[in-house]
């Protein structure tokens, strides 16, 4: 498999056909999955580094493997970082870079249609969703574990009741000793939904002193300024960290609008009728949102019509 067309799968810049590709060759053999965990962690060190490569006038993507490991091993041996090797399976990768204890914030932005999985400093781990982006120390001190979420992520924290955990967000912040819970939070966004599934949290939002905490199985969104804490009655919105996007009786509008999250596509329905529907099913995030619309057109009468200047789906 050609390495840029490796990139431009891990930038988020290839056709859902593309896509599928990459998966069938990653999928077919052992040797190809290395090969692409490979490129995979990679591609994540250059990213980190990519300013400082520029520096040294080195090509991050069409240099052979070789020299760039060279040029790379020889850079982090400068500001005395360790990068651990990435694991990636089908849109799943887990990293986790460890650089001088006086390094700024690092950044991972997941682009539209992918979703990864991160191991932090502490061994907690964390997916993140679609359009989303995770800010985290390379090490944690010895205050507390700080991570700053834009966009939607599940965490799953390790247990340690003398350094606790912390997300914040544009809206409001979660504070935790070891739990699982699911954070909704994009700052383009009016929405502030966290769903807990074990364990205890505490929320505050911004600007308020007010402090939630929740027990399990329950979900607190974000309505009028005010908190509300409701029940979680199914756990079908959080089947995408597993590649999966869930929908039990939603309307057609609610679906495209995840769509559009997932996607990274505007959606414009024109056609009146489709909104009559509702819908119960699931489709997998690696297969696209053209294959989810060509599903639906089995069962509910449209056209789907892609303007690929304006990256827009017209539903007629």
């Amino acid at each position: 498999m050609i390495r840029s067309k490796l990139y431009d799968f891990f930038s988020g810049n290839c056709s859902d056909e593309e896509i599928l590709l990459i998966k069938e060759w990653a999928e077919s053999s052992e040797k190809n999955m290395k090969n692409l965990q490979k490129e995979r962690a990679l591609y994540d060190m250059l990213l980190l580094h990519k300013e400082k490569l520029a520096e040294e006038n080195t090509d991050t993507v069409e240099v052979p493997v070789n020299r760039t490991k060279r040029k790379l091993l020889w850079h982090f041996a400068k500001v005395a970082c360790v990068a651990l090797i990435a694991l990636f399976s089908g849109y799943i990768a887990k990293y986790a870079v460890y650089e001088d204890l006086n390094s700024s914030m690092q950044s991972i932005d997941v682009p539209a249609g992918q979703y990864i999985s991160v191991e932090l400093p502490d061994g907690s781990k964390v997916w993140i969703n679609a359009q989303t982006t995770i800010k985290y120390p390379p090490v944690f001190n010895h205050k507390k574990r700080y991570v700053y979420l834009d966009g939607e992520a599940y965490f799953q924290v390790k247990k340690n009741k003398d350094l606790p955990f912390e997300v914040e967000t544009a809206k409001g912040s979660i504070k935790v000793l070891g739990t699982e819970f699911n954070v909704k939070s994009y700052s383009t966004d009016e929405d502030f939904t966290t769903s807990l599934i074990s364990g205890a949290i505490e929320i505050s939002l911004k600007g308020s002193d007010e402090k939630i905490l929740m027990k399990p199985n329950t979900s607190a969104s974000l309505h009028g300024g005010t908190l509300k804490i409701d029940p979680i009655v199914s756990y079908n919105p959080y089947t995408w960290k597993d590649g999966i996007l869930t929908f039990s009786d939603v309307s057609f509008a609610e679906m495209m609008d995840k769509f559009e999250k997932i996607y990274g596509v505007d959606i414009v329905i024109e056609n009146s009728e489709v909104i009559k529907h509702r819908y119960t099913g699931k489709f997998r995030i690696v297969e696209g949102v053209d294959y989810a619309l060509n599903i639906l057109q089995k069962s509910i009468t449209f056209k789907s019509v892609k303007d690929a200047e304006t990256n827009t789906i017209y539903i007629r």
